[in-house]
C-alpha cells in the first residue's frame, strides 16, 4: 500500500513489487512470489489474537498477462488478490466488527482440541467474505450475486454465530476474541471444569503473583517511555503503533542495559546482577502469560457458577453452529 492506514481492508497496491518480479523475470531470474498475511482479531485490542497466513504462492514465469502493454498493473492486481486470501477484509468497520464476531463465535465451535481457534475463523471468515461480496470484501447483511440462492443458509449461520457470540459474552468473553469463546464452550459442556482444577489455578495465579507484579513494574518505565516517544514522533495518529515499536526497541535494549548497571552501582553481588540481567525479557513474558492465565480462571468461575441451564443453552448454541456451518459449506 505504501502508507499506514486504519481502513479494514487492504487498499490499493503500489505497483513497485510487480515491477520488481517482472524485471527479475525478464533477465532470466527463477522467483516465486508468496503472500503472506498477519490477521489480528482486533487491532487496537491489547493482547488480541493475532494470526500468520501464508497464501499460495506465484510462479512468476508460469503467469501470463492478458495485455502485455499492462502486465505491470494485471501483476500488481494479482499480487493483491493473494493478499486479500490471506487478511481480513471489511467495507467498514461496522462490518469488521459483525465479521469478527462472527469469525470468533464460529472458530470457537468448530475448531479441534488443542488447535487454535482462529485458524477455524480464518477458514470461516474467507468463505462468508467469497460469498458476500463479489470482490471478496465482507459487507454485512450482504450477499453477492452469485451465491444468491444460498441466502438463507448464509443467514442462519450468521445468526446461529452471532447468538454464540452473544451467549458467551455475558460471561465476560470478549466478542472478536476465538480464545476466549473457545474457553467458554469448553467449560460449559465439551470439557467441563472441575472444583479441583480451579483451586489448582487459583494457588499457581496466588503463588506467582509477586513475579508477575516485578515483571510489570520492571517494564512499565520503558513501555510508557516507548509509547509517549511513538506519540510525539507520530505525525497521524495511525503511525503511533510503527513509531512506538522501532524506538521502543531501543529503548527497551537500553533499560536492559542500564538499569543492571544501577545494581552494581549498589554494589548488589556481580551474580546476582549477572541473573537479573538475563531473565529480563521473561519477567516480561511471564507476566503477560500470569495475566492470561488469571484471565481464563475468572472465565471458566463465572461459567462453572452459572445455572446448568445456562451451560446447556450455550453447549446447544454451539451445537447449531457447527449444524449450520456444515449445511452452508
Amino acid at each position: 500500500e505504501g502508507v499506514v492506514t486504519d481502513h479494514p481492508h487492504l487498499g490499493a497496491l503500489r505497483t513497485g513489487a510487480a515491477k520488481m518480479a517482472l524485471q527479475a523475470m525478464d533477465e532470466g531470474e527463477s522467483l516465486t512470489v508468496v503472500p503472506i498475511g498477519y490477521q489480528y482479531e482486533c487491532a487496537h485490542a491489547p493482547r488480541s489474537g493475532a494470526l500468520c497466513v501464508v497464501g499460495n504462492a506465484i510462479a512468476v514465469q508460469q503467469w501470463k498477462p492478458e495485455n502485455p502493454a499492462k502486465r505491470i498493473t494485471e501483476f500488481t492486481d494479482v499480487i493483491c488478490g493473494a493478499l486479500r486470501a490471506v487478511t481480513r477484509n471489511a467495507r467498514t468497520q461496522r462490518d469488521a466488527e459483525v465479521l469478527a464476531s462472527i469469525a470468533a463465535a464460529a472458530g470457537a465451535a468448530l475448531s479441534k482440541p488443542n488447535e487454535n481457534p482462529m485458524i477455524a475463523a480464518h477458514e470461516v471468515q474467507r468463505t462468508l467474505s467469497r460469498l458476500c461480496a463479489a470482490d471478496e470484501i465482507f459487507v454485512a447483511d450482504s450477499i453477492a450475486p452469485a451465491v444468491i440462492e444460498q441466502r438463507e443458509l448464509i443467514q442462519q449461520f450468521e445468526s446461529d454465530a452471532l447468538a454464540l457470540s452473544n451467549a458467551t459474552a455475558r460471561f465476560g468473553a470478549r466478542s472478536f476474541s476465538a480464545r476466549d469463546q473457545a474457553h467458554v464452550l469448553s467449560v460449559a459442556g465439551d470439557n467441563p471444569v472441575t472444583r479441583r482444577q480451579l483451586s489448582l489455578t487459583v494457588l499457581y495465579l496466588l503463588l506467582l503473583s509477586p513475579v508477575a507484579a516485578i515483571g510489570w513494574l520492571w517494564h512499565a518505565i520503558p513501555w510508557w517511555a516507548s509509547h509517549t516517544l511513538g506519540k510525539r514522533l507520530a505525525p497521524r495518529l495511525v503511525e503511533i503503533a510503527a513509531l512506538t515499536l522501532v524506538p521502543g526497541l531501543y529503548v527497551m535494549v537500553l533499560w536492559y542495559l542500564l538499569a543492571p548497571l544501577m545494581f552494581v552501582g549498589l554494589h548488589v553481588s556481580p551474580w546476582i546482577v549477572l541473573i537479573f540481567f538475563l531473565i529480563q525479557p521473561r519477567l516480561g513474558d511471564f507476566a503477560i502469560s500470569w495475566r492470561d492465565e488469571w484471565r481464563a480462571w475468572r472465565l471458566a468461575c463465572r461459567v462453572r457458577a452459572a445455572a446448568s441451564s445456562e451451560r446447556r443453552t450455550m453447549y446447544e448454541l454451539g451445537c447449531a453452529v457447527r449444524q449450520s456451518w456444515k449445511t452452508l459449506a
